[in-house]
């Protein structure tokens, strides 16, 4: 035996090969430290010939139902109505209660003692000859609970408790322990296609409805439901496996649903002790892991953390879990009490593509039904049998799919091309990113990162989110899609802006780990995060996921295979979110040892030196993470002189920028001013009326904001108010929105809003949003990106205050918060409310305080 436990951990050893970190950006869960006791529990004697065995070892391992002692379950034998109530007692998460009643004299096992005696017992709705009903004292706690929660009426006390229980009354109780809606009148069809139908309970027929409409219950094989007889232990564990996938929350529980991709082994140094991690992939195709950790004897194994299975019909531990299983785990908050393999059902699909979104994609079939289903990272793309990517897919594209559950695995495109000259409108596309952009007098010239220059035109729809937004949203590090109508011409007919999926969510360093080839992952130790010029502390470890990653050391590219050369090395990395997961993008291995600058800096793109304000040269070259505006940028975006946040490192050869972000002079989209009302007319207003000094006089204005300050305007500025026109008045506790013909109701050649202080968002004079609010003076200007939204305020990143007096931006790194609440915000030129704006959005922000005013959604 010894000899074969030292074959078996010296395999064990021979695989875990490598040391993994089980903390994360990533979900981790254990196993449970029950798992011995929960395998005992299972572990039924007398169930072998039962048609439920599965559902009671199932049950008992997730503690809805226990035994009657010495490992036996007495499958055969009837249930008593005060077991039943147990049972369902412990289904409604509710067996604390019972157990911290004063009145009963135990923990509520319930069933442990199941009666012989009145095994052929049949209910009756006999009343007790007691003051109360008759239940035996183990029990008296169960019957008062389920009183207080309203599973057992008035009607019900009259019941004797200790005589076997009905499978109508199971089917009553159900119903209501999971709260279904009982079923009335003429969608009352189940009940009454049985042939017994006539000898139900009628008040207890609505709730049976709904329990045969869920599945919980069937009836028998000879169309008789059987409402009076009396209901087996066996019968019930069936039932309530059934009822538990629908009220399984009630107890606490969740399920998650996952592939097994890989399972890795880790001794612990100097004990007979090895974890194992299960690597999964969810359905929406992000990594998730679970750890088990057993200790190993001449005795066998010591399961110390595990979950429970159920194989070839007995109870089992996790090692009955494979790689490529399909498993629905169940989950008590991060610890796996028991696992259940699901079979793959694959199909085939084959039509056009009518809709791609960021998870799933819509196929019209030849017979025009509309089916929609998921893809993920790991979903293989062909195009005519060539590997592709998920961006090569067109909307028309005839596919083949081919499905696991509805999840693709295989997608193959069939592609015709027509030949020159011949084209279908919009059929031909381009796709990349965009690196340089170049404003013209009928649009603007775009250079995407194919080398290609293509034009613009002002009315060509831009689309984004959906919505048809305006052409100066378009920016610098957008992926586009181009639609053409031409083969040749380089004027695109249409434009998609993917929104977010190659936007960097966040910056990261930290020493690099392992490489998870099985799940192309990374582990990273001491991750830090970018935080407005400064690193903060993220985590200890961290897994994060590789998609479509270069990888960068000493300026040259290096294969994914050549990271394991690099552990212990200090790197950068980009990460954006790819359909829920958190992805790195872009790797840069540099030194341990860096330096960072924050200030005016001046590039030359011959040289691809950037010269700092301190005279310090710092080289730039393909290892560098360039980030504008949570875009990563090429290096021709640092061109001519730019405030920057730089970290670079040292070598022989001198100074190397690994990480620079562009604090670019941003101005806005809008004209925005503030003054005092001093007139209205029907379709506009006038605001000035500001006093302001010249060296010589005094004279009235209005303020507008030009190079990202306050800056007065002698005279007044009339703005045309209209039904889209969005007011505002925030002069009062309560904000109080104002129709535009309230604002302009002139009467005796005044408005009742004449000299009140407004805040104004235009696009050229026409009023986008009018904020009437006092005026306090101390009003600044602001950028930052939404990171988090929490009812009316924003959690901010990156955030930016403009310096007046040098005519910079600097990093704001105490103002993390912004309350909106009193603020416009607008949008692709249009007032909205806080619903529209998304983690990741771009704002301008005039604030005061941490109260914002005006809101611009860049």
């Amino acid at each position: 035996m010894k000899k074969i436990f030292t074959i078996l951990l010296t395999i064990i050893l021979f695989i875990s090969n490598s040391i993994y970190v089980y903390a994360s950006a990533s979900s981790v869960y254990y196993g449970t430290e029950n798992a011995q006791s929960i395998y005992y529990s299972m572990s039924f004697k007398d169930i072998k010939n039962s048609f439920a065995k599965n559902d009671i070892m199932k049950m008992a391992a997730l503690s809805v139902i226990r035994g009657g002692g010495n490992q036996k379950f007495y499958p055969k034998s009837y249930l008593k109505r005060e077991e039943a109530i147990a049972y369902l007692i412990r289904l409604m998460g509710l067996e604390e209660q019972v157990q911290k009643m004063p009145i009963s004299s135990s923990t509520a096992v319930g069933g442990s003692n199941p009666s012989t005696a009145n095994s052929n017992q049949i209910g009756q709705n006999n009343a007790s000859s007691q003051s109360g009903p008759k239940v035996d004292s183990w029990a008296q706690g169960i019957i008062d609970v389920a009183v207080k929660n309203n599973l057992l009426s008035k009607q019900d006390m009259t019941l004797d408790f200790t005589a076997n229980a009905t499978r109508e009354e199971v089917a009553y109780w159900i119903a209501k322990g999971l709260n279904l809606t009982p079923i009335y009148g003429k969608d009352l069809q189940k009940v009454y296609a049985f042939s017994d139908a006539k000898s139900f309970n009628a008040d207890y027929m609505p709730y049976i409805e709904a329990v045969l409409k869920s599945g919980i219950m069937t009836g028998y094989d000879n169309n008789k439901f059987g409402p009076k007889n009396s209901i087996s232990r066996e019968e019930i564990a069936s039932v309530l496996n059934r009822a538990f996938n629908l009220g399984y929350k009630l107890m606490g529980y969740s399920i998650l649903n996952a592939t097994v991709q890989d399972i890795l082994y880790e001794k612990d140094p100097g004990e007979n002790s090895v974890k194992k991690a299960f690597v999964l992939l969810n359905n929406k195709g992000q990594n998730e892991y679970i750890v088990v950790q057993g200790t190993y004897s001449s005795k066998g194994i010591v399961h110390n953390s595990d979950f429970l299975t159920i194989s070839s019909g007995v109870p089992s531990f996790s090692d009955s879990i494979e790689k490529g299983d399909n498993v629905n785990f169940y989950l008590s908050g991060q610890n796996v009490i028991f696992a259940e393999k699901e079979p793959v059902i694959q199909s085939t699909l084959y039509g056009e593509i009518k809709d791609i979104s960021a998870s799933n994609i819509t196929l019209t079939s030849e017979s025009g039904f509309e089916y929609v289903f998921s893809y993920n990272p790991n979903t293989k793309i062909y195009i005519n049998d060539y590997p592709a990517s998920i961006k090569d897919l067109r909307y028309g594209q005839i596919a083949t799919v081919y499905l696991n559950g509805n999840t693709a695995y295989v997608i193959n495109v069939e592609y015709e091309d027509l030949g020159a000259g011949k084209i279908d409108t919009g059929s031909r596309q381009v796709t990349g990113s965009i690196i340089a952009i170049e404003k013209q007098d009928n649009g603007i010239n775009i250079k995407l990162d194919n080398g290609q220059f293509y034009s613009i035109a002002y009315d060509v729809p831009v689309i984004k989110d959906g919505n048809i937004v305006s052409l100066s949203s378009i920016k610098e590090g957008d992926y586009v899609n181009l639609y053409f109508d031409d083969p040749y011409t380089n004027a695109p007919i249409k434009v998609l802006v993917e929104n977010g999926y190659h936007k960097v969510y966040y910056i990261i360093r930290g020493n690099l780990g392992s490489l998870l080839a099985s799940n192309n992952s990374i582990s990273i130790n001491n991750v830090e995060k970018y935080y407005q010029g400064t690193w903060q502390r993220a985590n200890n470890f961290a897994y994060y996921s590789l998609d479509g990653t270069k990888i960068y050391y000493n300026g040259f590219e290096i294969s994914k295979e050549d990271l394991k050369n690099y552990r212990g090395n200090q790197i950068y990395a980009a990460v954006e979110n790819h359909f829920g997961t958190n992805s790195i993008t872009f790797i840069c291995i540099t030194p341990n040892f860096t330096m960072n600058y924050s200030g005016i800096a001046n590039f030359d793109t011959q040289s691809m030196i950037l010269t700092l304000n301190d005279g310090r040269k710092v080289t730039v070259n393909d290892s560098t993470i360039i980030i504008k505006n949570g875009m990563k940028v090429p290096y021709l975006s640092l061109t001519g002189q730019k405030q920057v946040y730089v970290s670079f490192s040292q070598s022989d050869r001198g100074l190397y920028a690994n990480f620079i972000s562009i604090i670019d002079n941003i101005y806005p989209d809008y004209y925005y001013a503030k003054g005092f009302i001093n007139g209205a007319t029907s379709n506009s207003i006038t605001v000035g009326n500001y006093l302001y000094t010249t060296w010589s006089y005094q004279a009235y204005g209005y303020y507008t904001i030009q190079n990202n300050q306050w800056s007065i305007v002698g005279g007044t500025k009339t703005f045309y108010v209209g039904d889209k026109t969005y007011i505002v008045d925030n002069r009062d506790k309560d904000s109080k929105v104002i129709l535009y013909t309230d604002l302009l109701d002139v009467k005796y050649g005044k408005s009742k809003y004449d000299s009140a202080h407004v805040y104004v968002v235009s696009d050229g004079d026409n009023a986008i949003a009018i904020n009437i609010m006092n005026s306090t003076g101390q009003e600044r200007v602001s950028t930052a990106d939404v990171a988090f939204i929490d009812g009316t305020k924003l959690t901010l990143n990156n955030v930016n205050d403009w310096n007046e007096l040098n005519g910079v931006w600097n990093l704001n790194t105490s103002l993390d918060t912004i309350d909106v609440s009193k603020a416009v915000i607008v949008k692709n030129g249009q007032a909205v409310n806080i619903s529209s704006i998304n983690p990741g959005d771009s704002l301008y922000i005039i604030r005061n305080g941490s109260f914002a005013v005006i809101v611009t959604v860049k």
